[in-house]
């Protein structure tokens, strides 16, 4: 299923909202063509409602899948180590320990040259007991990545106000506590997945953002800061 954000309330410009809306129309138009031809949904909304409250919505229209892959539209999945599905699919639905699992932009979770995390999100990066394609993260991304659907309902749905303009990783990394069900996948050395491609489909989507201060968990909306 494909998710195509609103236009409308977004804050922009006539001429920011002019831009952004002739690219939704070509995206739009383009994905309703690949959906005829293969079978999937797409969903569309009239109004600026963001990523959480977004991808709520269109998980009510497949509410029996046990499992959520999130993918967003800057990059695709790839990397010269195929990825272990089966063994994914394994651990996300008998592992009480694993809910979500992300794909990594790198090689490895540290830095060849310093040795230093990428970023704090992918600490403390230690292996899985039972599995050494599983390392434990403390933060939820919105990056790729594959997630029970019962983690979206309990952990992070909850925490997202219907009238919010925000993100899931926004609310779990401000709002919940830091849990052990979180991995990225991969071996050591071997772990880009999340090629990060940027699609030349025109301008970003992305024109205002959310802070997470009360006012703006309601709704709200702020011009980002550069």
């Amino acid at each position: 299923m494909v998710v195509f954000d609103g236009v409308g309330e977004r804050g922009l410009s006539p001429a920011e909202a002019a831009s952004v809306g002739h690219s939704y129309a070509r995206k739009l138009a383009g994905a309703q063509r690949v959906a005829a031809a293969h079978r999937f949904g797409v969903v569309t909304f009239g109004s600026w409602v963001h990523q959480a409250n977004g991808l709520r919505c269109a998980m009510r229209l497949v509410p029996h899948t046990p499992l959520v892959f999130s993918i967003q539209e800057d990059t695709a999945l790839g990397g010269p180590v195929p990825i272990d599905t089966r063994l994914l699919r394994e651990r996300l639905t008998s592992d009480p320990t694993v809910y979500y699992v992300r794909f990594l932009g790198f090689d490895d979770c540290r830095d060849p040259a310093t040795g230093q995390l990428h970023f704090q999100a992918i600490a403390p990066c230690t292996q899985h007991p039972d599995t050494d394609v599983l390392h434990r993260v403390g933060e939820w991304s919105d990056r790729p990545h594959l997630a029970t659907r019962d983690a979206y309902e309990r952990r992070v749905f909850p925490l997202v106000q219907p009238s919010a303009k925000v993100s899931p990783e926004q609310v779990f990394i401000r709002r919940a506590r830091r849990s052990s069900g979180l991995w990225v996948y991969g071996k050591r050395g071997s772990m880009l997945h999340d090629l990060h491609k940027k699609a030349a489909l025109g301008p970003s989507s992305y024109g205002v953002y959310a802070y997470h201060s009360a006012e703006h968990r309601n709704g709200a909306t702020v011009a980002r800061r550069q």
